[in-house]
């Protein structure tokens, strides 16, 4: 929540801002490469599915030469285990926006699910602590950035960077599956290029693959659709952007204060 002043009572009982952070780290730390870290805050937009998916669409278009990619995910099944995002992965793929030829994603089983991205989100907390005093977005995104020993890479998600993501899934298709397919039972999904399917598995052990043709019949046809995306963020209502003030004015410096009186209702 921002701003982040816990030793001012008037501050931890306003209503705040929420921040959020979609980041994706890597496992070998070995790999000349940093973690890259979605930031925004809800007067840009929220935490539905689509802002979830346009972050993973920032982070693919950012390592846009990768062929294969392989992300670990949490079994959320709100966040990461949706008909919007498997859709989105059929469309990126097959787009020309990046140069995969395949993505996996493996959901971790119940009961097993510490990820690089908690010892990450671990360090930024430390980060914000070392900071002390956090008064608006850009200090959060300098704690971020200097999280990891400053091996990070930030994309300060902007209005423009998000897009209204659709579900392509048919709900006929889905029946007519002779495996009853449920998100919740699958370990691994695949999207490859050139295939309008996707590839999955029960148990990530196991060897066997199976194939659902879950979309539209007009994606299956290779026909994507445009993109569009959002004509304005989210805003705060007037009267929590106006208590904010009210609050903050006397408490945090002016140059910090700006952010606050520029904040979208």
């Amino acid at each position: 929540m921002l701003p982040r002043l816990d030793m001012f009572k008037k501050v931890i009982f306003s209503q705040r801002i929420s921040v959020f952070n979609e980041s994706f780290v890597l496992l070998d730390k070995a790999k000349n490469q940093k973690t890259f870290a979605c930031l925004w805050h809800d007067a840009i937009a929220g935490r539905e599915k689509e802002e979830i998916v346009s972050s993973f669409n920032a982070f693919f278009l950012h390592y846009r030469d990768i062929k294969h990619f392989v992300l670990w995910v949490d079994n959320c099944s709100g966040q990461n285990k949706n008909w919007t995002l498997l859709s989105f992965l059929v469309y990126i793929v097959n787009s020309d926006a990046i140069a995969a030829v395949d993505i996996c994603i493996k959901y971790f089983e119940p009961g097993h699910t510490f990820m690089s991205a908690d010892s990450f989100h671990h360090q930024v907390e430390l980060s914000l602590k070392k900071q002390k005093k956090t008064y608006d977005f850009d200090d959060f995104v300098t704690a971020v950035t200097k999280a990891n020993s400053k091996k990070v890479e930030v994309k300060t998600m902007q209005c423009t960077d998000f897009f209204k993501w659709q579900d392509f899934s048919s709900q006929t298709n889905i029946k007519n599956i002779d495996l009853c397919l449920y998100l919740a039972n699958i370990t691994q999904i695949v999207a490859n290029r050139e295939f309008f399917s996707l590839k999955y598995k029960l148990t990530n052990n196991s060897d066997n693959i199976y194939e659902m043709n879950v979309l539209q019949n007009r994606i299956l046809k290779k026909r994507l659709p445009s993109l569009k995306v959002f004509t304005s963020s989210c805003g705060v209502p007037r009267s929590k952007k106006e208590t904010l003030l009210k609050n903050l004015k006397t408490i945090i410096p002016s140059n910090r204060l700006q952010f606050w009186k520029n904040l979208e209702e």
